[in-house]
């Protein structure tokens, strides 16, 4: 910014604060309409109810206590650090989602490789159960099927000796 204008900036804002209001008249100069002009895009005048004459918005106090090249300095920090921390924000919402999604997958995963790990042993343990108890069913079959032979045994000795014995 050329000083000529910061100059022509820091006297309307005297200017402002003194009276009250600016005109931008026909016999302004080209570096005054220009100075009216920049207070207009940022914001800093307000129109009256007269055509062309503005009034000052609450910012020209402050900027009469810094002078406006220091407010435009702060300012241009203030919305850096502003789309800083929006970027940063829209970073961090954007992502969250995926993050806990991630966190879901992960979870669910140990959780089954956990459950699976604990479920193998227990299944492990189980079929060397059920093993027992079939070998254990198994011994007791063949000794009842020892058992039932030596009776079928008798049976027959017996019976061959009641045809001996009804045959005299």
């Amino acid at each position: 910014m050329k000083p000529e204008l910061i100059k022509e900036i820091d006297l309307i804002i005297e200017e402002l604060i003194e009276i009250g209001v600016i005109s931008n008249d026909k016999c302004n100069s080209e570096l005054r309409k220009e100075a009216i002009r920049f207070l207009k895009a940022n914001d800093l005048l307000k129109k009256t109810n007269k055509p062309s004459q503005y009034n000052p918005k609450s910012e020209i106090y402050e900027i009469k206590k810094i002078g406006i090249e220091t407010y435009l300095i702060e300012k241009d920090t203030y919305n850096a650090i502003d789309k800083k921390i929006k970027k940063k924000t829209l970073f961090n919402l954007n992502n969250k989602y995926f993050i806990n999604f991630c966190f879901v997958v992960l979870s669910s995963f140990l959780a089954w490789f956990f459950t699976s790990k604990s479920e193998s042993k227990t299944h492990k343990q189980t079929i060397e159960k059920q093993h027992k108890v079939i070998s254990e069913k198994t011994d007791s079959l063949v000794r009842f099927q020892i058992l039932l032979n030596g009776k079928n045994t008798l049976i027959l000795s017996l019976k061959k000796e009641l045809d001996s014995l009804k045959s005299q």
